[in-house]
C-alpha cells in the first residue's frame, strides 16, 4: 500500500498514512482519522541520488509547480485544484527525475 501525505487541520502537523490505491482520498479531501480531521496533501519533495554528483539532489515539487504555472502555498507546496493539475505535476516530476 502506498503512503499518502496529510495535514492535521487543527495543529498543522504533517503526517503520512497508508491506503490501498483504489480507496485513497483525493488531494484536498478531508478525512476523519482517529478523531482528527486530516486534509490530503501533495507529497513534498524527496531526495534521489544523482550519479553525476557526490551528494543527494532535492527535487522540489514547488519549483516544478511554478514552472507549470500552478500556485504554491507559503511553504512552497503546490496548490492542486484539479485532477488535471495533479496529473501534470506528477508527469513533470517524473520527467525531471528521468533527466537527472
Amino acid at each position: 500500500m502506498p503512503q499518502y501525505c496529510f495535514r492535521d487541520i487543527e495543529s498543522g502537523e504533517e503526517l503520512e498514512l497508508f491506503f490501498p490505491m483504489n480507496s485513497a482520498p483525493s488531494i484536498g479531501d478531508v478525512i476523519d482519522h482517529d478523531g482528527r480531521k486530516l486534509e490530503r496533501r501533495v507529497s513534498k519533495g524527496f531526495s534521489v541520488p544523482d550519479p553525476f554528483k557526490s551528494y543527494t539532489t532535492r527535487v522540489c515539487s514547488g519549483g516544478i509547480a511554478r514552472g507549470l504555472g500552478m500556485q504554491v502555498d507559503k511553504n512552497d507546496n503546490p496548490v492542486v485544484n484539479s485532477r488535471a493539475e495533479e496529473k501534470a505535476l506528477v508527469k513533470a516530476t517524473m520527467k525531471s527525475l528521468e533527466n537527472k
